[in-house]
């Protein structure tokens, strides 16, 4: 039986605000909602401009992005995390929607602080006053899931008390199930023209949501952020207290400092401290996609803040993400060659990096990465370019039916907010030269590591185990072939021109071997002294050399007349 809907009476509102969402702001360029709609009811029309930045509703009335955002939020926390991880992503939507998506949760109401002191309770298993000489009853922070006080230890040490909402965790889990039901069903009834695997994307996302929901996860990633940059003196990391953690409550030290977008002016600062800052956020992100695979997914001005010792703080650790050596290397090289304009080199990149949806075309999207990497070169030297150029290749190429991977699609994301807070930091930081410089000191370390005594000893070893079993293998292919199981199989257009060609190719390897035994015979003759001669040379053995000859220039005739003839048809 086909999984659809479950029809449960506790999923109805779910399915209604889906439906009603999706009813209203179904025209999303690109996502193929409203074809799946239409279906079941001719009167929905695709708006006519669809790069408006302005969403419809079946009636054709303008609704602008605020609507979007407000009826969001009202479907509850699951549908605004959701959407705050879809704006990370610029391979799944066009740009006005990713800007009004970020702006979500931004005004959440706070959990009342009875509800606070009994989630710590229950998990500390301590009265508050036990644990705490004082505990802020207002928040310093509030989110979708959880919210922040600022309290004090009986050591007399200042902390930040992170306590997820009551009754979240339970109500994500029943908003995903219903969800899941929900994409499965778009997935089934879409057709291969708009076909979008909607299942799989919200696994993706799933999973990330989950994670967050376990604060000991937070806590790790915390922990494992500090020690990748702790060579980079002005990063900080908020470290978590152990004995005061659990899954809903997460203790870290305070670090005393303002937010960053609240820190316009950067008092006190000189110029060469706001260009070091620039620099090392810069480095730490780049660190974590391009070396470590221990990536924060959310490098928002909002989850940093300026100390008061004049350095970055990193905030709010619940989104991470590993990435694969393999697509650090490719990275690396796309950096590269957009950095530097090589406009074809990058396209080549892509075009391997990417899958392809139905309406797939490389020439387009070789065309299309282009123009894009071309326009930015010929910009000038205008802050900010790499991420721009990221996210707007992402945008550009899912035109032209191409599926890049997420990571790209992430980095052009953290590039473009990156450039924001370096904008924050210092106005005149040329983010393009500090890549360019940075990507290559990877390179070379990439490099010496290649020639190290360990990564050669590693290869010797390769090589070793190669050479070692390399008999064992020969020996099975051939007991395959004297067995009589020897399989070679082949994904061809067209048969039949492929067996033609091999019959060609046999038949003139025979050829070879044919007059390669002629040629032999001749010269073993050549010995043998007859009456019969040529050129005081015996006969016999003349004959078979221009009899040879005269067939190896006949071969070699056909071969090339054979070979032109298909090149100009």
């Amino acid at each position: 039986m086909d999984k659809g809907l479950s029809l449960k009476p506790n999923h109805f509102k779910q399915y209604k605000d889906v439906a009603y969402l999706l009813l209203k702001f179904g025209q999303v360029p690109g996502s193929g909602l409203m074809k799946i709609l239409s279906k079941n009811d001719p009167s929905i029309k695709f708006p006519p401009n669809m790069s408006d930045p302005v969403v419809y509703d079946p009636q054709g009335q303008g609704l602008e992005l605020q609507n979007l955002i407000s009826d969001i939020e009202r479907m509850g926390p699951t549908f605004v995390r959701l959407g705050q991880l879809l704006a990370l992503r610029p391979n799944l939507l066009p740009l006005p929607y990713l800007d009004a998506l970020s702006r979500l949760g931004k005004h959440c109401a706070p959990v009342p602080f009875e509800a606070v002191r009994k989630t710590v309770e229950g998990e500390l298993g301590r009265n508050l006053g036990d644990m705490f000489l004082s505990f802020d009853e207002s928040p310093l922070s509030v989110s979708v899931l959880d919210q922040t006080h600022i309290a004090v230890l009986r050591t007399n040490a200042s902390v930040v008390v992170k306590v997820q909402r009551p009754g979240v965790r339970e109500q994500l889990y029943d908003d995903l199930q219903a969800l899941d039901e929900v994409a499965t069903l778009f997935d089934k009834y879409s057709g291969p023209e708009e076909k979008f695997d909607f299942h799989e994307a919200l696994q993706t996302f799933r999973r990330t949501i989950i994670a967050e929901l376990d604060l000991r996860q937070e806590s790790h990633n915390l922990k494992a952020l500090c020690n990748y940059l702790k060579h980079l003196d002005m990063i900080v990391v908020p470290t978590p207290v152990d004995n005061y953690s659990t899954s809903r409550v997460l203790v870290l030290n305070f670090l005393r400092g303002t937010k960053l977008p609240e820190a316009v002016t950067l008092n006190g600062l000189l110029k060469s401290e706001r260009n070091k800052l620039a620099e090392q956020v810069f480095q730490a992100y780049l660190q974590q996609f391009l070396v470590d695979g221990f990536v924060h997914a959310d490098p928002d001005p909002d989850n940093m803040m300026l100390t008061k010792d004049g350095k970055i703080a990193i905030l709010d650790l619940g989104v991470v993400d590993r990435i694969a050596p393999a697509m650090q290397t490719k990275l690396i090289q796309l950096l590269l060659s957009i950095n530097e304009g090589r406009a074809d080199q990058a396209a080549d990149l892509l075009v391997s990096m990417s899958s392809q949806r139905k309406n797939y075309s490389e020439s387009d999207f070789r065309r299309t990465v282009s123009d894009v990497i071309l326009a930015n070169r010929d910009g000038g030297t205008d802050q900010g370019p790499v991420g721009q150029v990221f996210r707007g290749i992402v945008q550009a190429t899912a035109k032209c039916g191409a599926i890049l991977p997420w990571e790209l699609s992430e980095l052009g994301a953290a590039l473009v907010k990156l450039d924001n807070v370096a904008r924050i930091i210092d106005p005149r930081f040329d983010t393009r030269q500090f890549v360019a410089r940075y990507v290559a000191q990877i390179m070379q370390k990439h490099m010496s590591s290649a020639l190290s005594p360990a990564h050669i000893f590693h290869t010797v070893l390769e090589t070793s185990e190669f050479i070692e079993t390399l008999p064992s293998k020969i020996s099975t292919i051939l007991d395959s072939v004297a067995n009589n199981n020897f399989k070679v199989t082949v994904h061809a257009i067209d048969e039949q021109v492929l067996i033609s060609g091999f019959q060609k190719i046999a038949n003139r390897i025979t050829v070879g071997i044919v007059l390669a035994a002629l040629i032999m015979g001749a010269a073993l003759l050549m010995r043998v002294r007859t009456e019969f001669t040529i050129l005081g040379y015996p006969g016999l053995a003349i004959l078979a050399f221009i009899a040879a000859a005269g067939c190896g220039f006949a071969l070699v005739v056909e071969v090339f007349l054979g070979d032109r003839t298909k090149k100009t048809s």
